[in-house]
């Protein structure tokens, strides 16, 4: 793949974001609340179940902010 390819996939992906708003706020907290939950495991050294609702918490807000502020930029 060249990179002039790779650009122009990047950009299709980015219209496809901005085209499916809360598509994109749900991926970023499915990634935030997991990256929570299995720091949570690996660095505080919570038991797997504790860290899941840490994890949960912290996509669950970070929903509610992307998707709060996706709301405003509209």
């Amino acid at each position: 793949m060249s990179l002039e390819s790779a650009f122009r996939r990047y950009r299709q992906v980015g219209q496809w974001f901005e085209a499916h708003p809360f598509v994109h706020a749900l991926v970023l907290a499915g990634s935030i609340g997991s990256s929570w939950a299995v720091s949570s495991i690996l660095i505080a050294g919570q038991s797997p179940p504790e860290a899941a609702r840490y994890g949960l918490a912290a996509g669950i807000t970070a929903f509610v902010v992307a998707g709060s502020a996706e709301l405003v930029r509209r």
